[in-house]
């Protein structure tokens, strides 16, 4: 059953923007939610990533003999199987075919399922193949559910929470990657702990629901999201008032229409996007990947990544994606490129963290920057879309990496991927929310108000 009509007794009524966008208001999250406020539908999201981020590494720290030297391979398989799995659970989300609850309960059940065929299938190459596509599509089950019912319970802030969301994944792996030798013996109290964890992923999703369609804060204005005023919010008076956005709204204002699959497909800002988390996706892999095997301490990359989603999601609240987007990956540049110049251990751990933290920050961003162009009522078939250029960055990130671990070409591979976010900066400037006029395409009135008319 979809819960996106849950109570039609409570009075709700639909106001229109200048843009021809509908704004489905008066229904508190309160009213929707059985008196919990949407602060839950981050916070068990978060929870919800937190723990598959755990479950995932337990299950791989307790059969770390059978990984062997092959976790580059192993990463690129579980990046790829994300990516190819999350277009068509966005779809079936969007359709109502797949409840967010049921797709965090069927990830879980991926997750757990993984480790069997790690630990008991006779073949050891064939055993991480497995484990990496059941835990990959496990992940991306529960990982693109809990970011977008996060995102629709937060129109008129997506970043702080979708980063929240987001980083939790490299956030519950951190401690296994702290500790993966030191835990590697106990085998059967890992894999219990994986097992209770995927309990927990199941127990944290069972709550989650989407809000109504074209749904809005019932305290907030939306008809003055996108008229970019400068004077102070007007008090919230009550039930039936309306007040103006908040700064970081007018500043990053919502789409200007809600976008279907088949009209975001014939937009190059969709392709421009695509594109643009291609290479970011190359960076991003190559980054953990290097990291992982020069660093004693790759914990350190794992919670940079989680702070960076984080980060960069609060960050884009106050500005805009696109800026935010721009200016992580100049940082996840030049980072990369002063590792490609000082090659000495501590300068690669400082700009490693420092690559994770931008890295990281581009996570939730692709996620907020498709709602804030496309719309939140198809976005997860959107960010699916977009999610699809990790079939091709997970092996290439991967190889670069590899390149990195064989000391073939330690500068080369740096340089090449510090020069790839220099592009990616780039290409984040370009991008535009489709529908929405620029300041410089607009016309002054050539007969104000008061003028004398011929």
């Amino acid at each position: 059953m979809t819960m996106t009509e849950p109570w039609t007794s409570v009075p709700w009524r639909e106001v229109t923007d200048r843009t021809g966008r509908t704004y489905r208001i008066g229904e508190r999250d309160t009213d929707l939610l059985d008196g919990r406020t949407r602060t839950w539908m981050t916070v068990l999201p978060w929870l919800a990533t937190t723990a598959t981020g755990a479950a995932t590494l337990a299950f791989a720290t307790a059969e770390r003999h059978r990984l062997g030297g092959a976790l580059l391979p192993l990463l690129a398989i579980w990046t790829a199987s994300q990516a190819t799995v999350a277009l068509p659970t966005g779809h079936l989300r969007e359709t109502g075919q797949v409840p967010a609850r049921t797709a965090v309960a069927l990830g879980a059940t991926a997750i757990l399922l993984s480790w069997p065929f790690l630990a008991y299938f006779p073949n050891p190459a064939a055993a991480r193949t497995l484990f990496a596509l059941l835990s990959g599509a496990g992940t991306a089950l529960i990982w693109t559910s809990c970011v977008h019912t996060t995102i629709k319970w937060h129109p008129d802030r997506k970043g702080s929470g979708t980063g929240l969301v987001a980083g939790g994944l490299a956030l519950g792996a951190t401690p296994f990657v702290f500790l993966s030798r030191e835990l590697s013996a106990y085998r059967p109290e890992l894999v219990a702990a994986g097992a209770l964890l995927c309990v927990a992923v199941a127990a944290a999703g069972r709550p989650l629901r989407d809000p109504p369609r074209n749904w809005w804060p019932p305290h907030l204005d939306p008809r003055g999201a996108t008229t970019h005023r400068t004077r102070a919010p007007a008090p919230f008076k009550g039930r039936g008032e309306l007040r103006d956005q908040p700064p970081h709204t007018r500043t990053n204002p919502p789409a200007a229409r809600h976008l279907t699959p088949r009209q975001s497909r014939r937009t190059p800002q969709l392709w421009l996007t695509w594109t643009l988390l291609l290479l970011t996706g190359t960076t991003a892999v190559f980054t953990f990947a290097a990291q992982v095997h020069l660093h004693t301490t790759p914990g350190c990359t794992a919670l940079a990544f989680s702070a960076g989603a984080y980060v960069g999601g609060h960050l884009s609240d106050r500005h805009t994606p696109r800026t935010t987007l721009a200016t992580a990956n100049a940082v996840l540049a030049f980072a990369l490129l002063a590792t490609a110049a000082t090659p000495n251990s501590t300068a690669m751990l400082i700009h490693g963290t420092t690559a994770g933290l931008a890295a990281g920050a581009t996570l939730p961003l692709t996620a907020a920057l498709t709602a804030d162009f496309f719309g939140e009522n198809h976005n997860a078939v959107h960010h699916g879309t977009v999610l699809t250029s990790g079939i091709l960055s997970a092996p290439v990130g991967c190889f670069l990496g590899a390149s990195v671990v064989r000391g073939t070409d330690h500068g080369g591979a740096y340089l090449l991927a510090g020069s790839i976010g220099l592009v990616c900066a780039v290409l984040a400037l370009l991008l535009r929310a489709p529908g929405r006029p620029r300041v410089r395409d607009i016309l002054p009135n050539p007969h104000p108000l008061g003028e004398e008319m011929a």
